[in-house]
């Protein structure tokens, strides 16, 4: 896997295939799957045609997260970087920044790359079945890319990305990628150590249902797209 997010589909594509190849896939010698994440490629409109165009038998993975429980973890994100946001009523809110709605809009993003790639080549996951079974959900991964499913990865139960604490400051940052690296033992210990903070939820409930009445058709388009059972989305 390419070791960050590339954003060759989306901002780099320019670039061409050689910058992308020789920047993040300069050590391949004979790997039988190579891949990268970027996920803005789920919303950027052009980026399926190009993948398409430039791998025409790619496999696509997808994860995606109840959206407005997506849209709430986006929001506290940006908050953190721009606190004004905190003072907007969530209707401000979207029109400040109308991306946290739009990127909840699952299906509409998905059909793009459906109407492209064969069926068989994209898999699409749900984050609730990665925090209720992590073992499964990546072997149902290994199985979609045809490696060895019962490869059980060292990290499966651990936090690997460092999150916002751990890049405040460059002195940090570049310590925790030392102590969190791949081999650290200190990976094991800090991911037991680190809990995700829990801020209140700023939303009176009108808003919120107001969320999950703008995401309801979303949700039931991408039931039909992916065949799967989402009406715990409504319900939480």
């Amino acid at each position: 896997m390419a070791q960050d997010e590339t954003r060759f589909f989306d901002w780099n594509f320019s670039n061409g295939t050689g910058w992308w190849e020789n920047n993040y896939f300069h050590s391949i010698h004979n790997e039988t799957v190579i891949g990268e994440k970027t996920a803005n490629y789920l919303t950027d409109e052009n980026a399926p045609q190009r993948i398409h165009d430039t791998l025409p038998h790619a496999k696509i993975i997808c994860c995606v997260r109840n959206p407005v429980e997506r849209l709430y973890s986006a929001y506290m994100m940006k908050a953190s970087r721009n606190p004004e946001l905190k003072r907007l009523t969530l209707e401000k809110l979207i029109q400040a920044e109308p991306d946290l709605l739009e990127r909840g809009r699952y299906s509409k993003h998905l059909k793009r790359y459906y109407r492209l790639l064969p069926k068989k080549n994209i898999l699409t996951l749900l984050y609730d079945d990665k925090q209720l079974n992590p073992l499964q959900f990546i072997k149902s991964i290994y199985k979609f890319l045809g490696v060895n499913s019962n490869f059980k990865p060292k990290s499966l139960n651990m936090q690997t990305k460092p999150g916002a604490r751990e890049n405040k400051h460059k002195l940090i940052t570049a310590l925790s990628k030392k102590l969190l690296n791949n081999r650290s033992p200190f990976r094991k210990i800090y991911s037991a150590l680190r809990t995700p903070s829990s801020p209140p939820n700023p939303w009176t409930a009108e808003e919120i249902v107001f969320l999950h009445e703008t995401y309801n058709e979303e949700i039931i388009n991408l039931e039909q797209l992916i065949g799967k059972n989402l009406s715990g989305w409504n319900n939480s």
